[in-house]
């Protein structure tokens, strides 16, 4: 089975002000962050963003949404089209990726529509693996203009982690941390 790593990087950044993916910690910007810890992880990394002229110039496949108004769903449909297999994907905005969790998260996944953790902040949509059978249902959803992933998980063959599964490989649940507002990212700098 070929996986494949989708990087997230459409979204509009409304509450930051500023791309995302272009933020500077610890000596890069986050998009390079990702890209660095995925490449040894998987066969083949792809960038899905709405505006790919701010994405030129990295080491990987660059894919503009299908769906340009779409959410993350239709950046994951994008995704899932252009690859042969399975798909990890995640958001631009998680400067501590873990990966334990990844690599577990994608041995869980076998059997299942897709997979993706709980916390107790709720569902981790962006930092989830889904099989090529969430198409047509993907699919359904975006015809019908419903992009939210919540209730895709309820028509599909979804696997949850529980949280005290996530916290044995990630006590402090960094690996799903991500960055969506300037106080975020100050915290972020400032907890280093």
């Amino acid at each position: 089975m070929e996986w494949t790593a989708l990087v997230l990087a459409g979204g509009e950044s409304l509450r930051m002000k500023e791309e995302k993916a272009f933020l500077q910690f610890e000596g890069k910007c986050l998009l390079e962050r990702t890209l660095d810890l995925l490449k040894p992880l998987f066969h083949e990394i792809r960038i899905i963003a709405r505006r790919p002229e701010k994405f030129q110039g990295f080491s990987v496949p660059l894919f503009v949404d299908l769906f340009p108004d779409g959410g993350p769903m239709a950046g994951i449909y994008t995704g899932l089209m252009k690859s042969r297999g399975p798909v990890f994907a995640v958001a631009v905005d998680m400067p501590y990726l873990n990966p334990d969790l990844i690599r577990f998260l994608c041995e869980k996944s076998r059997g299942f529509d897709a997979a993706l953790f709980r916390s107790p902040d709720g569902l981790h949509p962006l930092h989830a693996v889904y099989h090529q059978t969430v198409l047509p249902e993907m699919e359904n959803a975006i015809m019908k203009r419903e992009y939210k992933m919540v209730n895709l998980f309820k028509k599909i063959k979804t696997l949850e982690i529980k949280t005290e599964e996530v916290r044995s490989l990630d006590p402090l649940m960094r690996g799903l941390t991500n960055i969506n507002t300037p106080e975020d990212f100050k915290n972020l700098l400032n907890d280093k």
